[in-house]
């Protein structure tokens, strides 16, 4: 898609309402094609002369933080590093002891399960001595 400068289409425009040529003639003459003439003439007659000056499109951008000076930003990025190396160590910490505990109920629930089959293991050797006599 070719951008047209500003002052092309108003002249463009301008030369069609003043009867100096018409949409194919123009069309001819500034080598643009047939329905952006048209748009432009429309655009202009309804909309006004500065709906002919190009728009951005899309979504505004979001208000960022104001900007900083060079010291500002090295002293956020010296505390921004601190912080995560204290975050980090957090998490290391909290990963220690969750594999800690996670050691403990997992021998808990061994030794409940050797014990479970002790006791089932007794209790079957029993029923078989009872049935024997």
């Amino acid at each position: 898609m070719a951008k047209y400068s500003y002052e092309l289409k108003k002249k463009i425009v301008d030369q069609y309402l003043n009867g100096n040529g018409g949409f194919a003639a123009l069309t001819k003459q500034y080598s643009v094609p047939y329905t952006v003439v048209r748009r432009w003439v429309h655009t202009y007659t309804n909309l006004g002369e500065d709906d002919l000056k190009s728009h951005k499109k899309g979504r505004k951008p979001k208000p960022g933080p104001p900007p900083m000076n060079k010291d500002q930003n090295e002293k956020q990025t010296i505390e921004t590093a601190d912080d995560n190396a204290k975050h980090i160590k957090e998490l290391e910490d909290e990963n220690y002891h969750l594999r800690l505990e996670n050691a403990i109920l997992k021998k808990t629930r061994r030794l409940r399960l050797e014990e479970e089959a002790k006791s089932r293991k007794r209790e079957s050797s029993t029923a078989y001595d009872k049935n024997s006599n």
